[in-house]
């Protein structure tokens, strides 16, 4: 990112009050995430064990 638009947004943002400012974080985990892709040895399959009850979610 340019400095001087990092600067620019720095200073824009110092002009509201932190009352009015709001953070989201859009990060999240499930702890029944099963990978789509794997690897095994050639000409054998790949397995996956996958939970198929619904678990909670972090986030």
């Amino acid at each position: 990112m340019d400095i001087v638009l990092r600067n620019e947004f720095i200073e824009k943002v110092k002009q509201i009050s932190k009352e009015n400012l709001v953070f989201i974080d859009e990060s999240g985990i499930e702890d029944n995430a099963c990978r789509e892709y794997g690897w095994s040895i050639k000409g054998t399959r790949c397995y996956c064990n996958k939970a198929y009850q619904h678990k909670s979610r972090v986030s």
